[in-house]
């Protein structure tokens, strides 16, 4: 009698028991995802979903692989919002009239990974599985650096010898000077610069200051990628990132240069300005600084733990 009840029930359960736990979707907004695909009619086809305000899910035909460059043949249908762990898209220039894409976790999974679950002429469902419901290029990482650069260097001098590998690249100076680690505490002294190219389709999230006070702002580095500013407060980690100010759009016509984007006005802001990378290797997280912002332009840096 228990050679059946065994079986019956350990090979139903096993089949997908991993990919039940949910990911709320806004953990993944603000980014550009590929995963190769077959569709009908397309066939093999390297998809590019864009998960922000006017983003697109489209097809690159014929490169299973998803080598890049990526170059867009076909725009399937447009991201149109987010409820709970599902991604909403509807009608674009293509015949797929409706379609969603289900956020799921699975800690087995490297990356991650694309399934498509529905496609018909005018239906596209998808299913994208994540190693963890926390996505890194949304995490705000202004705040917390802000902290760590002014609370070391008012105390490791008096035992510099005990965490050398914390505040040398940060404050290098601070035994002989007090001054210049001041002024370079805001600006790291590691000042590579990266190839923006790099970062295509990456996003980036931080707090700035501004007129009339703190004020959480996105960055998009992608094809139609927005500069947006959530004017309520300050990014907070677990609040929805809600943009009520749209500053800049990428710049089509104008392809990177090292380590500058370059945006034109697009919104209500109408603000031209650049986005530079850089590399400061004591930093953990990506961080948003804020070089200049004016009524019509502005000037922001990325520093990213490594290019």
């Amino acid at each position: 009698p228990t050679t059946l009840p065994s079986s019956v029930p350990s090979s139903a359960p096993s089949a997908a028991p991993t990919a039940i736990p949910t990911c709320l979707a806004d953990e993944f907004l603000g980014k550009a995802y590929y995963a190769p695909a077959t569709l009908p009619v397309l066939g093999a086809v390297c998809l590019k979903i864009e998960l922000f305000s006017s983003g697109v899910i489209s097809a690159d035909k014929g490169n299973t692989n998803c080598a890049s460059p990526f170059v867009e043949d076909t725009v399937l249908i447009e991201y149109t919002g987010i409820s709970g762990n599902k991604v909403q898209l509807t009608e674009g220039s293509g015949s797929i009239t409706s379609g969603e894409i289900e956020i799921l976790q699975d800690p087995s999974v490297s990356g991650y990974e694309l399934e498509v679950k529905r496609a018909t002429r005018t239906v596209l469902k998808m299913v994208l599985t994540f190693p963890s419901c926390i996505a890194p290029s949304t995490v705000p990482s202004s705040a917390p650096t802000t902290l760590p650069s002014s609370v070391p260097t008012s105390s490791p001098s008096s035992m510099p010898s005990n965490v050398p590998s914390v505040t040398s690249s940060s404050a290098p100076s601070l035994g002989t000077s007090l001054a210049p680690s001041a002024a370079l505490s805001a600006n790291p002294t590691t000042a590579s610069t990266c190839d923006a190219i790099l970062f295509n389709g990456s996003s980036i999230t931080g707090t700035i200051a501004g007129p009339r006070g703190d004020v959480c702002l996105k960055v998009v580095l992608a094809k139609n990628g927005l500069v947006s500013a959530d004017t309520t407060g300050p990014c907070v980690r677990g609040k929805p990132f809600n943009p009520n100010l749209v500053l800049a759009t990428l710049d089509m016509s104008r392809l990177p240069t090292g380590e500058t984007v370059y945006y034109i006005p697009g919104g209500v802001g109408s603000y031209t300005g650049e986005v530079k990378i850089k590399e400061d290797s004591s930093l953990t997280k990506a961080k948003l600084v804020k070089k200049s912002l004016t009524s019509n332009t502005f000037e922001f840096d990325v520093f990213v733990p490594s290019c």
